[in-house]
């Protein structure tokens, strides 16, 4: 595995957090991942929930098994909700945010990672795999500009402010890293 020179921490927790409510602490994995052509494949959400009703892009990966490294969890979840095996190439860093509606605190680890082999096999198990309306393959800056285009909306600003930079650093390393 590669190292990325500028990898990103970003800590988007607030500090006002009152100490007497109970927020559930999340360790989640997410790719970056890149098929033969280095389109990005992202899968779009769809839901009407607490959040919202809405739809939009974002990086597949889910939480973390307890006894799980970053790296196996990662390849986990890309198999359960593409099929996919994958080649981790890089650490890019990591990102601390909230859910305040679900009270959840999210210690997010982002990988760079290309397809190796398609299993035409998914196992969406977790809540969060029922709103994968369908998975995507387009290139990165068309990736940056609907991210850029999110309309502002609480749930879309934590997902564009998560994922963007990542994206963004990626512009001129995508050829180096791969």
């Amino acid at each position: 595995m590669k190292e990325v020179n500028s990898k990103i921490v970003l800590d988007f927790i607030p500090q006002n957090i009152k100490e007497d409510v109970s927020y559930h602490d999340r360790i989640t994995v997410r790719a970056i991942l890149l098929d033969e052509r280095n389109f990005i494949c992202l899968h779009q959400i769809k839901r009407d929930d607490i959040f919202g009703k809405l739809t939009y892009l974002e990086t597949p990966g889910g939480g973390k098994e307890k006894e799980e490294s970053l790296e196996d969890g990662l390849r986990r979840e890309i198999l359960e909700e593409l099929g996919y095996t994958i080649e981790i190439l890089a650490y890019l860093g990591e990102v601390k945010d909230t859910y305040d509606l679900i009270k959840q605190r999210n210690d997010v680890h982002f990988f760079l990672a290309k397809i190796k082999e398609d299993t035409h096999h998914l196992h969406r198990v977790s809540r969060g795999d029922s709103l994968i309306e369908k998975s995507l393959r387009l290139p990165l800056k068309e990736v940056i500009k609907r991210y850029e285009n999110y309309e502002d909306q609480p749930l879309l600003n934590v997902v564009k402010r998560r994922e963007l930079p990542f994206f963004k650093n990626l512009v001129d390393k995508l050829d180096i890293l791969v």
